[in-house]
């Protein structure tokens, strides 16, 4: 190996250390010589491999120098709203419109999230078949059903509360059952498909004015 003062890494890019095939040298004081076919920046603490083709560096090792190349798939898998709702909806035991409709008659408080608009479009969950069914706007949702808040609704009568909260398709629903979970409403779930869900079984819905709570 080429003596390199202590410190220094030197990338010879189509340069006097490249053979026939234009693969290029690169020399670092602590590890034995690699060859790429494509440039590549070198700085400690990276661990190089052989990756000739790759226009991308290895990943590096755990411990000091960072983390593995499993660590940081796993990380990159982990990202997004997709990985986030697989996260949320862990352990939480998600209910078809039909549970919800049951859950409704033995007093479960139905939160319905949904925007007016989407709810002009949709019509509104009916108190006939939901008693006690509520619209709460997204925005303040935690402040009116955290039993400590001191805006709270009536309805939020202890953490114990069984909570299904509706949206328009069953997604963001479950990260705001996510947040009521986090304060403590172990019970809050989300109903599965949200109100098209419920729309696409026959179970009805009403152009009566929702009780809305601000």
């Amino acid at each position: 190996m080429p003596e390199v003062d202590e410190g220094v890494r030197d990338v010879d890019v189509a340069g006097e250390n490249s053979d026939a095939t234009g693969a290029s040298t690169v020399r670092h004081p602590h590890l034995s010589t690699h060859r790429f076919s494509a440039t590549v920046a070198v700085a400690a603490p990276w661990e190089w491999g052989r990756h000739d083709g790759l226009t991308c560096p290895p990943y590096p090792r755990r411990g000091a120098a960072g983390w593995s190349r499993s660590d940081r798939v796993e990380e990159v898998a982990g990202r997004g709203i997709e990985a986030v709702l697989r996260r949320v909806r862990r352990g939480m035991r998600r209910l078809t419109p039909e549970q919800t409709l049951d859950a409704g008659r033995r007093g479960a408080l139905i939160v319905d999230t949904r925007t007016e608009s989407q709810r002009a479009k949709q019509g509104e969950l009916p108190g006939a078949v939901l008693p006690g069914a509520v619209v709460i706007d997204r925005t303040v949702l935690e402040w009116r059903l955290d039993p400590g808040s001191p805006d709270r609704i009536p309805e939020a009568t202890g953490y114990d509360r069984e909570i299904v909260v509706v949206c328009r398709q069953g997604y963001s629903s479950s990260l705001a059952a996510a947040s009521l979970r986090a304060l403590g409403l172990t019970r809050a779930t989300d109903m599965i498909g949200g109100v098209e869900a419920w729309c696409a079984v026959g179970l009805p819905v009403t152009w009566d004015p929702a009780d809305v709570r601000h």
